[in-house]
């Protein structure tokens, strides 16, 4: 059997870093995407095992670039050598505060263009190399739809979008295709979230934080789940729920 192939967007840090990982550990090869993080790109992929990587570099808040980066995936050697794309994991991600009170129009722009336009836009013209090996993408969501979440009205939204999407491409990638949510919920808390962690770690059935692997064991877990798709699973011990 030819080595699966997959694409990680936003592989370089934290969840990325560690799906990047643990995908290389079960046999894959990784075509990692980073924006401004190359160093430490190039320090997982050595410390990983460089000859598993292929390392691509785009701003997804620039139309052209992510076009041309989506291309010359497509036309990489490792990719048409195997026979296709096995799976592609829509992980780049921006998370600051935004405030309903002071929209920001530029803000709003660069939170969907990277939530959704790009991963929209790598789909389609990744989708061929897919089809070819009946491959599947999953995109990282998050625990945030439906509930009204302070200062974080864009990046919520942005995300919500990018799984109507998604339920959508499942739909129209069928039968060869599969298509697939992961949603995390407090995993890697940012700075600004740290002090508040106690509280909500109350608020978690679990009553922990989650880990990176637990993500990644989702994504690897619909990878290789053939007959799943267009579903949405909540990885956040229960505190989507509470």
């Amino acid at each position: 059997m030819s080595q699966k192939i997959a694409l990680v967007t936003g592989g370089a840090k934290r969840i990325g870093a560690r799906i990047c990982t643990d995908l290389v550990n079960e046999g894959w090869h990784v075509i990692l995407h980073y924006n401004r993080s190359l160093e430490p790109a190039q320090d997982l992929a050595n410390e990983v095992g460089a000859e598993n990587f292929t390392l691509l570099q785009a701003d997804f808040t620039n139309h052209e670039e992510v076009k041309k980066f989506a291309c010359a995936v497509k036309n990489l050697e490792v990719v048409n050598s195997c026979g296709g794309l096995d799976l592609i994991v829509h992980n780049a991600s921006i998370f600051y505060t935004t405030e309903a009170t002071n929209f920001d129009w530029s803000e709003s722009e660069n939170y969907f263009a990277i939530h959704h336009n790009s991963p929209a836009l790598i789909n389609s013209i990744l989708f061929e190399s897919l089809k070819k090996k009946s491959g599947s993408v999953v995109g990282i969501i998050d625990t945030s739809q439906g509930k009204g979440w302070k200062n974080l009205g864009v990046y919520s939204a942005s995300k919500v979008a990018l799984k109507q999407n998604l339920l959508s491409a499942a739909v129209e990638f069928a039968p060869s295709v599969r298509v697939n949510c992961v949603c995390p919920g407090a995993i890697m808390l940012a700075d600004w979230e740290e002090e508040n962690e106690n509280d909500l770690v109350e608020k978690i059935p679990l009553k922990r934080l989650g880990n990176p692997s637990d993500i990644s064991s989702a994504v690897i877990f619909l990878a290789n789940s053939g007959y799943i798709t267009g579903q949405s699973i909540y990885v956040d011990g229960g505190w989507s729920i509470s």
